[in-house]
C-alpha cells in the first residue's frame, strides 16, 4: 500500500510537473527518488540527523512525531525489500493500477461519446495528480476532476467524464479495496 502511494504520489507528481512546464522541478524529484532509492539508509540517517537537530532545537513534539514516522517506514521499507518477488509485485501493481486509471478515462469518456486519447487521458490523470496533490488531502470536491478536464479538454461531456471516472474509480473502487483489505487483514478473526 505504501509503495503504491509512494509511486502515485511522488512519482506522477514529478511527471506531472514536468509535463505542466516545471520540468527542472520533477527531475530534480525524479533524481532525489533514484537517490533514495540508492542510498536509502544514507538518506535515512541525514534525515534522522536532520530531525534529531530539530527536536534538539526547541520543537521536541513535532520532530520526535517526524522522526518516530521516519524510523517506522524506514524499517517498513528494509523489511519489505527482503520479499524481493512480493517488492517487485507491488511495483508493477502500482503500474497496472496506473494504467487501468488512464484506460478508465478513455472508457467513460466513450460511455459519454468523448474520445479521448490515451495520450490526452494519461495527461489527464497527471492533472489530476497534480492538482490533488496541491489541494492537499482531503482536496475537497473538484481538485482531481477539474485536473481531468484541463488535461483532456474543457466541455461539458469532459466534466462528466471526470466527475463519473473520480467517482467510479476513488469511490466506488475505495470501497471494494477497503472491504478485500480488511478480510485480508482480518485473517478470519471472526470464525
Amino acid at each position: 500500500m505504501a509503495i503504491g502511494i509512494t509511486t502515485e504520489a511522488v512519482v506522477l507528481l514529478s511527471m506531472a510537473l514536468i509535463f505542466v512546464g516545471f520540468t527542472k522541478l520533477g527531475l530534480i524529484l525524479l533524481v532525489l527518488i533514484a537517490i533514495s532509492l540508492i542510498w536509502e539508509e544514507g538518506l535515512y540517517k541525514t534525515l534522522d540527523s536532520l530531525l534529531a537537530f530539530w527536536e534538539n532545537s526547541g520543537l521536541k513534539g513535532v520532530a520526535a512525531l517526524l522522526r518516530g514516522y521516519l524510523k517506522r517506514g524506514y524499517s517498513g521499507w528494509k523489511k519489505a525489500k527482503e520479499n524481493t518477488k512480493a517488492f517487485a509485485l507491488s511495483f508493477l501493481l502500482s503500474l497496472a493500477v496506473i494504467l487501468l486509471q488512464v484506460f478508465g478515462i478513455v472508457v467513460v469518456g466513450k460511455a459519454f461519446g468523448l474520445e479521448v486519447p490515451l495520450s490526452r487521458a494519461l495527461y489527464g490523470f497527471l492533472m489530476s495528480v497534480l492538482f490533488a496533490s496541491l489541494a492537499g488531502i482531503p482536496g475537497g470536491f473538484g481538485a482531481n476532476e477539474m485536473g481531468i478536464v484541463l488535461g483532456i479538454g474543457a466541455s461539458t461531456k469532459a466534466a462528466l467524464t471526470a466527475f463519473t471516472y473520480k467517482f467510479l474509480f476513488q469511490y466506488v473502487y475505495s470501497i471494494v479495496g477497503t472491504v478485500a483489505f480488511y478480510r485480508s487483514i482480518g485473517g478470519g478473526a471472526g470464525k
